[in-house]
């Protein structure tokens, strides 16, 4: 079996909803999202062959658990990894975050998986010191998928976030969370006053059923359907240019319609 084949890691992970794909040039990249309660363990990812990670949601925390599949091979932890805790907020703008590494040799060449581990509010990836963490030797072979870019904020938009942040003297620490929940709430408040004095449940429902490229000024535009619960189906793959400090280096929207 060949370890960075995605046939196997997406036969393995297909009952946690985990998703597998080559990359080109060779590689396996995997991501996997799901709900998990407070305080139960769970398998995020599985790489057979080379590596499988847990993870524990507890209350503000996540407690990550990282397994070995190969001998020899090893983890390690960022010297640059971040956490809110155990500092001043002054002393640590950015979100809380772990950066593990994972290496093997696999079939006589290096095989280097990195993950990004951050907080469930902490939505805001990266920041300053996004084209650091990807090497430079790896760079065509990194993509990054995102929900929302900032070409997507219209003026009016950046205003009113603006606006809403210093009215509550709110920090934006977070903000690609908070922008999703404004989004949100501008949905919900569009689709009720759509409705009138007549809301009821399944009037609201089927209103929000009629929306089509509903502009949020936050974030893609937004079209539901009776047999679509997603608003924007697909997502922005990222990539980024470590040598020219560059991030993003490209942006392309790529749907699932």
């Amino acid at each position: 079996m060949k370890v960075l084949d995605p046939g196997p890691a997406a036969a393995a992970g297909a009952r946690h909803h985990q998703l597998a794909s080559g990359l080109p040039g060779g590689g396996l990249a995997l991501s996997c999202a799901k709900l998990v309660e407070d305080g139960a363990r769970v398998m995020l990812l599985l790489a057979p062959g080379l590596f499988r990670l847990d993870v524990r949601p507890s209350e503000d925390t996540l407690q990550v658990m990282t397994r070995s599949l190969r001998e020899g091979a090893r983890w390690g932890t960022s010297p640059e990894a971040a956490t809110d805790y155990g500092r001043k907020a002054d002393e640590t703008p950015e979100p809380a975050r772990a950066d593990f590494t994972f290496f093997a040799e696999v079939d006589e060449q290096a095989v280097l998986a990195r993950v990004m581990l951050l907080s469930t509010i902490a939505v805001t990836i990266f920041g300053r010191t996004a084209p650091d963490l990807v090497p430079a030797t790896v760079k065509d072979r990194v993509y990054f998928a995102f929900p929302t870019v900032p070409a997507d904020v219209s003026a009016a938009g950046a205003a009113e976030y603006s606006g809403l942040l210093e009215r509550n003297k709110l920090s934006a620490t977070h903000a690609a969370a908070q922008a999703s929940a404004i989004a949100a709430a501008k949905i919900l408040v569009h689709a009720m006053e759509l409705c009138g004095k007549d809301l009821t449940r399944e009037r609201l429902v089927t209103t929000l059923e009629g929306l089509y490229e509903y502009d949020t000024g936050l974030m893609p535009k937004i079209t539901f359907g009776p047999n679509r619960r997603i608003g924007a189906l697909g997502a922005y793959i990222v990539t980024m240019d470590p040598e020219k400090k560059l991030f993003p280096a490209s942006v392309e929207w790529v749907s699932v319609e």
